[in-house]
């Protein structure tokens, strides 16, 4: 065993591709087992290969402890986009990866420096031990639902519109040809290019239209998102969704939409648009957040573009 450790530690490149391959495999193996938006991958994945580094590469054995964190922290990113590659992952699905695993990266690492100075004293071996146990419970969360956390959502954005409920019903029963989000982050999430309405009334099936490009400018990804109009009143419009082609099913599942039209003075109203929708990622502490911002980016840029710029008042 110590021949084959010391052989790795002049050999580094060899265990990042045995890593490369491991990390490939075991995300196959979790998508076989439909966990592949567990904690598994997004926690134990970044924490193990980080532990690997610290103890079968020379590089992450330096004295200078940040000498070792960053060839560790370089050799996990070659791991990473490397599998990536293999794995034919889109973009976002690295970027959205990235933050969670450099941060268990970096865990790995000081949990490894601890261990390695705890073996050196010759004591508080078990102590040591115990912690690495203790982060690879929490990446548990969500292989079972005794170990899932809330996944149900509602996210809502509003305006305040110079037009009346009857002039935005006009409004919303036009077809919506949508540009692409303004901001930086909601930029980087597939966003409805087109939605096709009909008459606004109750029964009809209306369809949102999304493109995305994995690839930046190529291996393109269409998809579309089916609502159907459940109740349309003067002051509110429900939907629920009944179908879900586009990328975002990856990440979470759409289950409607309400528009609240709430008269302000005469000519004055506010329009609330909320979204519920269930998370399909863990851990909740990392893309509950991430998915509720970008959700009310989305909405914030929806009822900008169904409404009439000159008419909008404030955000509220």
């Amino acid at each position: 065993m110590n021949r084959l450790k010391a052989w790795f530690k002049q050999e580094p490149s060899v265990i990042v591709l045995l890593l490369i391959a491991a990390f490939t495999l075991t995300v196959r193996a979790l998508a076989g087992a439909d966990l592949d938006h567990t904690a598994l991958l997004y926690i134990a994945c970044p924490f193990l290969i980080a532990l690997a580094l610290s103890f079968f590469t020379r590089n992450a054995a330096n004295t200078r402890w940040w000498h070792g964190w960053w060839n560790t922290t370089r050799n996990a990113l070659i791991v990473l986009f490397g599998s990536s590659i293999v794995l034919f992952e889109g973009w976002l699905c690295v970027a959205l990866f990235l933050p969670i695993f450099l941060l268990f990266v970096l865990t790995g690492f000081l949990v490894a420096v601890m261990i390695k100075a705890v073996k050196r004293r010759g004591r508080g071996v078990f102590s040591a031990s115990v912690l690495p146990l203790a982060i690879l419970a929490f990446a548990l969360e969500g292989t079972t639902p005794a170990f899932t956390a809330e996944r149900e959502n509602r996210v809502s954005r509003s305006l305040l519109v110079a037009a009346t409920p009857m002039e935005i019903h006009a409004r919303l029963a036009r077809p919506q040809h949508l540009p692409e989000g303004s901001g930086l982050f909601i930029s980087w999430f597939p966003m409805p290019h087109t939605i096709d309405v009909g008459d606004l009334e109750a029964g009809e099936v209306h369809d949102i239209h999304f493109r995305y490009k994995r690839w930046f400018v190529t291996n393109v990804h269409e998809g579309t998102l089916r609502l159907k109009i459940l109740e349309v009143a003067p002051r509110r419009i429900t939907t629920r969704f009944i179908a879900d082609t586009s990328y975002l099913a990856n990440y979470m599942t759409f289950h409607g939409t309400q528009v609240d039209l709430l008269p302000v003075g005469r000519n004055h109203t506010r329009v609330t648009l909320t979204a519920a929708y269930s998370r399909n990622l863990d851990p909740a502490w990392y893309f509950g957040p991430l998915q509720e911002l970008a959700v009310g980016e989305a909405l914030a840029h929806v009822l900008r573009e169904f409404i009439d710029d000159k008419s909008i008042i404030s955000a509220v």
